[in-house]
Parts: C-alpha cells; structure tokens; sequence
C-alpha cells in the first residue's frame, strides 16, 4: 500500500517537546513527497474532522516552544466503539493513508483501537511520565524533570533558611519515575513513588531522623502523585515526630517551558528513525568518510617505519593506496556487526575478538608456514593474510605479485560491503 496522506496529532496530557516532534514528522513527510495534515485536539479532532495541512512555514519556530501548536485533548467518546468507528469514517472520508499519534499510555491506547480497524498507526511516545513501556525514554521527561528540579532547588533555599521539613508533590500519575529521578537529582531525604509500599515510619521518620543526627535542619520530602497526597504526608510526618511540614505541589508548571537539548534531540531523531536510507546514502554518508581517516592511520604507521629505517619511496605511496580495499573491509565489517549487534556486543566481537582473529590469521604474529596444515588453508582462504601480502609485494615493488593478492581482498570487500547494505537497509525498515 503507498502513502500518500498523513495525519499527526498529539493527545492526552502536553508534554514539551511536542512541538518539535510535530515538527520532525512534518518535515520528514515533506522530504518524502507526501501530504501532511495536523489533527487538532487530539482523538477528538479525529471524530470531527478538525485538521488543518501543514507545511514547512506551519511548523517554523516551533522547534523551542512548549505546549503543542495542534492542542490536545482527552476524548470520552473516542473510547468507545461509536467513536473509534466515527473516527475510522474521518480517516477514510479525508485519504488519510496513517495516523502518526504522540502522547502517553491513553493516546497508545487509542492507538491500539484503531489500527483494529485496519488504521496505519504510528505512535510516539510523549509524557512527562515517561511510563510508556518497551521505549527507554518519552519525549517532555527531561523538561519536565529539570522544571521540578529548578523549584526545588530554590525551595531548598528558604526551607533551609527556616530549618524546616518541605513536601513536594511532583507529577507522574501511576508511575514513580519523575519523582524517583527528580528525587535523586535533589538529594532528597526521602522520595515516595507508587511502585514501591510505603513503610512510613521506615522510609519517611526515621530517615528524617537519621539527617537530623547527621547534622542536618531541614528535611525535602519528594512525593509522586501517585504515592499520596503531599498534605496527608506533611500531616502524618507532623503527628508523628511534630514537625511543621511545607507543601508544595508543583502541578501543570512541569508540563511548560521551552524543551531541554534532550527532548529537542529525542524529537529530531523520531524524524531521522523514519526517514529511510538508500544504499547510495548508506555508502556515501557511512563508508566514505572513515576511508581517508584509514588512509591517515596507515600514513603514520609508514611514518614511524621510516624512522625505524624503512625507506621511503614511491612504492610507499602505492601500498597507501592499495591499502584502501583492506580498509573498506574492515569497515565494512564494523558496519556489519553494528547492524545486528547491540553497542556492547559490537565492542566485544569487533574491538577483541575479531582484532585478534585478524592478528592470527594474517601472518603478522608469527610465519604461518611454521603452522602449515589446516590453520594455513584457512589462513589463506581469508583476506587478511592476503592485505599483509599486497602491502608488502607493493613495498618491495614486486609488482608481479599484487593483482592475486588484490582480486583476493577485493572480493571479500565487496561482498561484505554488499551484505552490510542489505542487512542496515532490512534493520531500517524494521524500526
């Protein structure tokens, strides 16, 4: 099926970096030719048709502002089937091809609903609450988090001031991530978040104890939404040990402010993840550019022979650039792994195993005649004893014994350099 016309939408609570999300899908559509249409209010917008065309100019200078340009909304009635079927006519009525929606679980949720229907839906993650599952992070967290953090920090000022304890309530609805981050980030004596039960006297009176003995006059509480109300936790802590808690509860000021570098960046990268490479651009834009940096490493390495007594001459400048199918190989190959391992693997398999595997089998460690037998075929079976070779025939000017050496290692650097394309091209299409 070819796209041709897109909706994008943000729903649910607002969580800055929208905006530039909304932006990037924008853009990204434009790149790729097709028609971009902004649904206002979020899934309500959907159900009555409220959606306006978007271009280059619609999204200008959003990149730094909080909020969300197209508005958004919780809708009752898209969460039932009338709703979900009214919105289903909208998508087909319009030539609505996909839906790209960005929010929090209830936004995933209608989602979810309506690619039931056949929809092509897209979500992207965007809560201050960043308890979106299988996603490592949710655009608006770290606004959100710096936001709380920046309050606090001049609370902490006048608490400190006072000699006083301080209870703070910070958004994050069921999840305890922001107040478990925020908390971390303070110093907090104490942080209550929904995952964990609350022992009271345990996690809340005795530490504040403890920091009294340590020498401390004033207490910061950090409390998630979820885990309770700030003012019951300031009444209990007052009947308990008698002291006179402040409250503070932040509320919607987390969810404003221009974006932070990160969820900029995290917004940015929604578009690079959807804007597929070709073959052409993999080459060009991956492969060509570590080439001259090979070429400078195997400069030096001919320079410091020369000052260990290798002379230079023109043979020199051959073998640098006969150099270069060895260097497309292994490229090519770190390329390879990194299409289909994680970053720890690829520094595990590339950076020592497959470093020593090259040493062994090249016959740069030791005479691989002194071996022979099976260890030897294998040896020359690979290309790596035959890049030795080729550098070593063009050094001497043996110039006779080049072109089997290079057909060798040649082959191996296109047939690797071909399955690391076709392989980043299917990882791609996956994400």
């Amino acid at each position: 099926m070819s796209v041709r016309r897109i909706g994008v939408l943000t729903s649910g609570g607002d969580a800055p970096g929208m905006n530039p999300c909304v932006r990037a899908v924008v853009r990204t559509a434009l790149y790729h030719g097709l028609e971009c249409y902004g649904i206002r209010r979020g899934w309500n917008g959907l159900i009555n048709g409220d959606i306006v065309r978007l271009d280059e100019k619609s999204v200008a200078h959003t990149i730094n502002r909080g909020g969300t340009i197209l508005y958004t909304a919780r809708s009752s009635e898209f969460m039932t089937e009338e709703g979900q079927r009214k919105a289903v006519s909208t998508c087909k009525f319009l030539g609505l091809d996909s839906i790209i929606a960005i929010g929090g679980d209830g936004t995933f949720r209608g989602a979810l609903a309506l690619s039931k229907y056949g929809i092509n839906v897209i979500g992207i993650p965007g809560t201050i609450d960043n308890d979106i599952s299988c996603t490592n992070y949710c655009i608006g967290f770290d606004t959100a988090a710096n936001t709380a953090i920046e309050c606090i920090d001049k609370l902490r000022d006048t608490m400190q001031s006072h000699e006083r304890c301080s209870v703070v309530e910070v958004m994050g609805r069921n999840a305890g991530y922001l107040a478990m981050y925020v908390g971390l980030a303070c110093g907090a004596t104490a942080v209550l978040v929904p995952e964990e039960p609350i022992d009271f006297e345990k996690d809340v009176i005795e530490k504040i104890r403890q920091a009294r003995f340590n020498g401390f006059t004033h207490y910061m509480i950090v409390v998630a939404e979820g885990a309770g109300k700030a003012t019951e936790i300031a009444a209990r802590i007052k009947e308990a040990i008698d002291l006179d808690p402040r409250v503070t509860v932040l509320g919607h000021i987390q969810r404003g402010g221009s974006p932070s570098a990160r969820d900029r960046e995290t917004a940015f990268l929604s578009r690079l993840y959807t804007t597929p490479m070709t073959a052409l651009d993999f080459i060009l834009g991956y492969l060509v550019p570590i080439l001259p940096i090979a070429l400078a490493q195997s400069a030096i390495c001919y320079g410091f022979a020369a000052i260990l007594g290798l002379r230079l001459t023109v043979n020199v400048l051959y073998a640098l650039v006969l150099m270069l199918p060895a260097a497309l190989f292994f490229i090519s190959v770190g390329l390879l792994c990194g299409s289909v391992m994680n970053v720890k693997q690829v520094g595990g398999i590339c950076g020592a195993l497959f470093t020593n595997l090259t040493a062994w089998l090249s016959g740069t460690w030791f005479d691989l005649e002194l071996v022979g037998g099976a260890f030897k075929k294998i040896a020359y079976a690979l290309p790596f004893v035959h890049a030795v070779e080729l550098e070593r025939a063009a050094v001497s000017g043996s110039f006779a014994g080049i072109l089997p050496h290079l057909l060798w290692v040649l082959g191996y650097a296109a047939a690797v350099t071909a399955l690391a394309v076709c392989l980043f091209l299917r990882q791609m299409k996956r994400q």
